[in-house]
């Protein structure tokens, strides 16, 4: 029914699009390291504690299929002469399973010090919240090549109610303080309303995104 399609599709959307330029999609080597990294936001803030570990715990045989789950998709990828963000999902899973791992060992070592590693996702998420109100009012505070996005976040942040901007600032705080003090459990349930609360009041803020992008 669709002459040349099987061309069109295994050729030129596979073979030429992952060895050729020819679709002007190239970018750095590192270009999926920065997509993990915004991604897994602000889990990723958790990085480094997670690849300090890994090696200890490759001696397990789960968590050597899901090391070589996560850096498959990573590795073909950046190999890739052309890169969209959407290539290296099936990378998420396993790397949330690793973080989740990172967790569970820095509460497991119970010491003050690692409770304020645990901290880290909030207190990035805090950082983050914090520059987007401080765009507010000094626009120049957000990176240029972020420019075209952050003025649409900044402007859907402005159209909210002052009590959400306070609970959205409140939120990382809260979360922090269990981080420090709480039982785990207790840190899952707080991460997870949180989690539900910052998307339900950032729908406005990123609907101008969603309008030039998908």
């Amino acid at each position: 029914r669709n002459p040349g399609y099987l061309r069109y599709f295994l050729v030129e959307e596979n073979l030429l699009r992952y060895l050729t330029p020819r679709f002007r999609k190239g970018e750095p080597w590192y270009f999926y390291l920065i997509v993990l990294s915004l991604g897994a936001f602000p889990w990723s803030a958790l990085f480094y504690q997670m690849l300090k570990g890994i090696r200890a715990a490759m001696k397990d045989e789960r968590t050597r299929l899901i090391c070589i789950w996560a850096a498959v998709p990573l590795l073909f990828f950046s190999v890739s002469s052309s890169k969209l963000p959407g290539y290296v999902l099936p990378g998420f899973p396993p790397l949330a399973l690793l973080l989740g791992d990172t967790a569970a060992r820095l509460f497991d070592s119970a010491s003050r010090r690692s409770r304020w590693v645990i901290a880290l996702p909030s207190l990035a998420t805090l950082g983050a919240l914090v520059l987007i109100v401080l765009a507010l009012f000094h626009p120049k505070v957000v990176p240029v090549n972020l420019s075209d996005d952050s003025a649409a976040v900044v402007e859907g942040v402005r159209q909210q109610a002052g009590s959400q901007l306070i609970l959205l600032l409140a939120l990382p705080c809260l979360g922090v303080i269990v981080s420090l003090f709480a039982t785990p459990r207790t840190c899952f349930v707080v991460a997870c309303a949180g989690c539900a609360i910052v998307y339900c009041l950032a729908i406005d803020a990123a609907r101008p995104i969603s309008e030039r992008r998908s």
